[in-house]
C-alpha cells in the first residue's frame, strides 16, 4: 500500500502526463475520495466557497470522488453540516450549482428518522 505522500505524488505526476480536462478530473477526483481527514476537509470547505472557480463538470468530478459510501466514518462529521451547507449556497449561488451540491454531497448510506427529518425540514425551505 501506498503511503498518502505517495498517493498524493503519484496523482500529481499523472495529472501533469494527462493534463487534459478529462486527465484531471479524474485527478482530482481521484484525490477528493482518499479517505484522509485534511484532504475531506479541504474539498469541503472548497464546496462551501461561492466562488471556487470551478466548472460544473468539474465539480461533479469532485464532488462525486469525496462523497463515497464507503467512507462513513471520515465523511461522518459532514452529514449534519450539508443541510445548513445546502441552504447557504442555495441562497448565495446559481441554480445549477444549488443542484450540483444537492445530488453529488447529500450524505449516501444514511437511513435514520433523524435523517429523514432534516430532509423534510430541506423540503419545507425549499418550499418558501
Amino acid at each position: 500500500l501506498y503511503s498518502l505522500d505517495e498517493k498524493l505524488q503519484k496523482l500529481a505526476t499523472e495529472k501533469e502526463r494527462d493534463n487534459s480536462d478529462i486527465g484531471v478530473r479524474n485527478a482530482e477526483s481521484a484525490r477528493a475520495s482518499i479517505p484522509d481527514p485534511e484532504i475531506k476537509r479541504e474539498f469541503w470547505e472548497a464546496f462551501n466557497s461561492a466562488s471556487n472557480g470551478d466548472s460544473n463538470y468539474m465539480l461533479i468530478s469532485k464532488m462525486s470522488g469525496w462523497n463515497r459510501k464507503s467512507q462513513g466514518d471520515v465523511l461522518s462529521q459532514y452529514w449534519d453540516k450539508f443541510f445548513e451547507g445546502f441552504r447557504t449556497i442555495y441562497s448565495k449561488c446559481p441554480r445549477e450549482y444549488s443542484k450540483t451540491y444537492y445530488l453529488q454531497l447529500l450524505p449516501r448510506g444514511r437511513v435514520s428518522t433523524e435523517f429523514e427529518g432534516e430532509l423534510q425540514k430541506l423540503l419545507e425551505f425549499l418550499d418558501k
